[in-house]
């Protein structure tokens, strides 16, 4: 027989359970009435759930306490049934907002218990968080006026993380699109002229490329160098990239093809310095979408 007790402490420390968990009655011999364990508690009770206590929340004028466990995961099943929510609803309406937030923290926010009579659900803090903005509005309240205040002292540095939050997601899909195959188009639509440069081979290969008649670039091509990186892309006009292209070979005294020994550094130094010397109006490709384009490169 399986008997599975959980109880509260005193008052005193009440936000720590204390836990029996499957006392084991194995004797062929105890018999009858008085050893019927009766189940005080249909909740389950997982070994893991230390019950370590965050903060409250009101559901229908009584106090409910969440608590996590020491990996900072919150039981989202039984908290659900203490606020009368259905965890399996949220999930199934919020897939895309949870697919976000695992690709931005780079690891699963949620996990199953074993136990296929009582599984129970926990989430990482932060999704946690997420949810419980939206089964209570006082939490979503605080959350909101956190943010506020966050975004009144220090806006400028929120919204370059904000930023590099959308730069990781979009690296995050671009890399997912390449496991499963799919391509995906990275553009390089700055201006129709642009002068490139790439490691190859501890020397550094350039050229340029330019638009035809229709507006198209020549697909960017594959080559047999492993971990192809472009190390810069500039736009420019066609007759001063094609100036910058004579100048860089003779800068590095270029005579065969169109490799130069120096590092990618001293490259677009080099083109830079040429252009803003010359006067010449040139655009440079962020960072960002070499990033996405390097993976496809690969």
């Amino acid at each position: 027989m399986f008997v599975r007790r959980c109880f509260e402490a005193p008052k005193k420390s009440s936000i720590y359970k204390v836990m029996i968990v499957n006392i084991v009655i194995r004797s062929s011999f105890i018999r009858g009435p008085f050893f019927k364990f009766v189940l005080l508690s249909r909740r389950f009770c997982s070994v893991d759930e230390e019950g370590i206590f965050l903060f409250p929340i009101m559901s229908k004028g009584k106090e409910i306490q969440v608590t996590r466990n020491s990996d900072w995961e919150v039981n989202m099943t039984e908290l659900g049934t203490k606020l009368n929510k259905r965890w399996r609803n949220w999930l199934a309406d919020n897939k895309k907002l949870i697919s976000t937030m695992e690709s931005l923290e780079g690891q699963t926010l949620t996990r199953v218990t074993d136990n296929k009579r009582y599984p129970q659900t926990y989430a990482k803090l932060v999704l946690a968080i997420a949810v419980l903005a939206d089964w209570d509005p006082i939490v979503g309240y605080q959350v909101f006026k956190r943010y506020e205040a966050d975004l009144k002292a220090k806006g400028g540095e929120l919204s370059l993380e904000l930023a590099e939050y959308r730069e990781k997601l979009e690296l995050s899909n671009a890399e997912i699109a390449k496991l499963l195959g799919k391509g995906q188009d990275v553009p390089l639509i700055l201006g129709p002229c642009l002068l490139y440069a790439y490691t190859c081979n501890e020397m550094v290969k350039f050229g340029t490329s330019f638009t035809n008649k229709k507006g198209e670039r020549p697909k960017s091509h594959r080559t047999s160098v492993p971990n192809l990186a472009l190390g810069f892309v500039i736009y420019g006009l066609k007759e001063h990239l094609q100036k910058v292209n004579r100048e860089i070979k003779a800068r590095f005294n270029i005579t065969g093809k169109e490799h130069a020994r120096c590092t990618i550094e001293e490259m677009e130094d080099f083109v830079r310095n040429y252009m803003e010397l010359m006067n010449y109006p040139y655009k440079q490709e962020s960072v960002h979408t070499l990033r996405k384009l390097h993976i496809f490169l690969k």
